[in-house]
Parts: structure tokens; sequence; C-alpha cells
């Protein structure tokens, strides 16, 4: 059994890794998400060993790589979607915002990257593809007319970060609504 990781690495990460942005959608997917760990929490008791992991395992405690590998391949074999490794969600996701005009900076940022030079060197790929789109947006400029790719109708987000110390679950995950 794979040793917990210590409190004191928990909160640096917490620090380090404070903020994010994310979709009403996705948070209010969190919210249920919690909803239904309280409802387990409160059926096993004593026996939840609530660590304060957002995606906790059956008892609270924090998953175990494999098993959470195991879990994958089995929503992808029952979704029918053949061979698809983990990080190829990653992978996608970032590949998708480029194509679509974020910003490499957010790309990078959102995926953990120090530079955004390891952003450019994996997923260039993407971004050549983003060149016809930006002679289009140069022609719409020309013409008096630009498009705005970069702001659709009711994008609207929300920073969400962790509590700061000494703050209960009530108040987890501290969200401010932010407009974008």
């Amino acid at each position: 059994m794979p040793r917990p990781i210590p409190t004191s690495w928990l909160r640096l990460l917490r620090r380090k890794f404070c903020l994010r942005s994310v979709s009403l959608t996705v948070l209010e997917a969190l919210r249920r998400h919690k909803a239904r760990q309280n409802q387990i929490k409160l059926a096993l008791g004593p026996a939840y060993a609530d660590r304060g992991f957002v995606f906790a395992n059956e008892l609270g405690a924090s998953w175990v790589p494999d098993g959470i590998s195991t879990l994958y391949r089995a929503i992808v074999k029952r979704a029918g979607l053949g061979k698809l490794r983990f990080h190829d969600l990653r992978h996608t996701a970032a590949s998708l915002m480029l194509e679509q005009g974020v910003p490499i900076t957010t790309v990078a940022a959102i995926l953990g990257h120090a530079s955004t030079s390891t952003t450019l060197s994996v997923y260039a790929h993407a971004i050549q593809g983003s060149e016809q789109a930006a002679a289009t947006l140069m022609e719409g400029i020309l013409k008096g007319s630009p498009p705005d790719p970069l702001k659709p109708e009711g994008r609207s987000t929300v920073e969400v970060g962790w509590p700061n110390e000494g703050q209960n679950d009530a108040q987890t995950p501290a969200a401010s609504k932010k407009a974008r």
C-alpha cells in the first residue's frame, strides 16, 4: 500500500497552484460531486478518512495510481473508444484550446509548463492550423468587419481556489465569480 502524501506537501501544492479558471458547468459538477462525497462521508461515519481530497476513493483516501488507470481503461472500453491513454486527454485538451485560438501563454499556464517554449515544441501542430484563421481575421480587419474569435457569446468563468488555512470545508472550494 502506498504511503499517504504528507500534509506539509499538500499545503505547499495548495499555495503554489491555488487558482484556476473553470466554467460554471464544471463548478456545478464539482458541487454535485462534493454533495455525493458528503453523503458517503455521513453514511460511513468514522470509517471515512477525510483528508480533503477532491477526488478521493470510496473511503476518502487518495487514489492509488493503478486504481485510476484501471477505472479509466474500463470507462474507455465501455465507451468503445479503443486504445486511448490517459495522457491523451491532456494532449487533446491542449490541442483543442490552441486550435480555438486560446493564447499560448494561457495554455502553457493551464498545463503547468514553466515556459511557453515547452508548449510550442509539443503542440506546434495545433498552432500551424491557426495561420489560416489569422489570415481570415486580418482580411476581416482590412475590410472593416473583424470577427472576435476569442470572445464567444455567453462565456463566463469563475476563479476557484483552495481555502486559506483555517477555513472549514463548508467554504470549499472558495469561489468568486469573475466575468471574462
